[in-house]
């Protein structure tokens, strides 16, 4: 979070593109699972203590089987 991390992403969104911001990690996960079909490019952005690395290592773990 944060001021920084919230014009960041503001200024993502008037871009054309999607920002979402979760609460934790598992939600993003969920967020990404119903949301994110082949195809689509996400862009996972937090500060080191948010280990986002752990939501992109299962997303891709999963492959194809995500939808």
């Amino acid at each position: 979070g944060g001021p920084r991390a919230r014009a960041r992403a503001e200024g993502f969104a008037t871009s054309g593109r999607e920002s979402v911001h979760t609460a934790s990690r598992d939600e993003a996960v969920s967020w990404l699972r119903q949301n994110v079909q082949a195809g689509d490019v996400v862009l996972v952005k937090a500060s080191r203590g948010a280990a986002l690395e752990v939501v992109a290592d299962q997303i891709l773990d999963e492959g194809t089987s995500i939808r």
